[in-house]
Order: structure tokens, then C-alpha cells, then sequence
């Protein structure tokens, strides 16, 4: 869970259910299908948003193997030039997104809010969303990725430049 994909679900109207079903529905090929009896379809392992169906953007992350699916999913769905993946590894250095393994527990999640704040703090950022997933790693935490963008309104996650800004 190192990328996340940010996209605006555009139809006429924005559809949420419709972009889902695409991820549900592409077919998977070769490394990509982890159990051969379900060929199609890729796991969304994280997913948030705000004003998804308002011009807003739906985040999600999926299973590293079914990055490529998801990709050609949006491109099929007609979604070209209307995401992007951001891998935290390259957005590190400049701290947008952010991912980190949180023990289950009371108070990791303010913890981790508070560490994030005081460090956008320096920077003129604040938080935009948040993506708490589902997998869990061998230790029992739950991954949890916030994206922060400039508080002077300069955010490139609404350019609409085309598919993959890293991948």
C-alpha cells in the first residue's frame, strides 16, 4: 500500500458506483490473479475521499500486485488524465503523502494526526484526507496513508495532466 490513486469519478453525473464497478470488473492478467477461479477484479485495500460525487476525488489503494489492473481499469473506464498515483516512498521527501503501519489500539491514529500536523505546520500544509485500510501486516497494525496539500490553495491534485504522476 505505497501508492495511492486519486481520482475524480467524472460522468454525467460523477458516479462513484460506476468507477468501482471498473475496478471490480477488469481483467486480470498473468502475476496479477491471485486466485484462478477470480480472474477479474482488483482489491482495494484502503479507500476515503470527500465530495467524491461534488468534483471532489475518490483515494484509494490497492494490493501492490493489481496496480497495473487498476491503472488499466481507469484507463478502459474512460478515467484518462483523470487520476493520478502518488507512491509515498518518492512523496516522502516532500511529506504529501505520507504512509505508516498504526498499532490497533486507542490513540495511535491522534498520535499520528499530531505528529503529521506539527510537521506540516513548518511547511504551510495541511491535511486533505486520510485512508485508514483494511489489510492488516504480520504485527497487527493497520496501514494509514494522509495526504496533505499547501494551505495557499496550490494543489496539483486537481490538475488533470494525465495518468500516472509516479509509479
Amino acid at each position: 500500500m505505497h501508492k495511492q490513486v486519486r481520482v475524480a469519478p467524472t460522468a454525467s453525473p460523477a458516479d462513484l458506483e460506476r468507477l468501482l464497478r471498473q475496478l471490480a470488473e477488469v481483467a486480470l492478467e498473468g502475476d496479477e490473479i491471485l486466485d484462478p477461479e477470480h480472474p477479474f477484479g482488483v482489491n482495494i485495500v484502503a479507500a476515503g475521499g470527500s465530495r467524491i460525487e461534488l468534483g471532489g476525488r475518490f483515494a484509494f489503494a490497492v494490493d501492490h500486485r493489481h496496480q497495473a489492473a487498476a491503472e488499466r481499469a481507469l484507463e478502459e473506464g474512460g478515467y484518462a488524465g483523470k487520476y493520478k498515483v502518488v507512491t509515498a516512498a518518492e512523496r516522502t521527501e516532500d511529506g504529501r503523502l505520507r504512509m505508516e503501519w498504526l498499532v490497533d489500539e486507542p490513540g495511535a491514529l491522534a498520535e499520528y494526526v499530531a505528529w503529521v500536523r506539527s510537521d506540516n505546520g513548518s511547511k504551510d500544509r495541511s491535511i486533505k484526507d486520510i485512508l485508514v485500510g483494511v489489510e492488516r501486516d504480520d504485527q497487527g497494525r493497520v496501514p494509514v496513508q494522509i495526504f496533505s496539500s499547501p494551505d495557499d490553495g496550490d494543489d496539483d491534485d486537481h490538475d488533470h495532466d494525465g495518468g500516472s504522476e509516479a509509479s
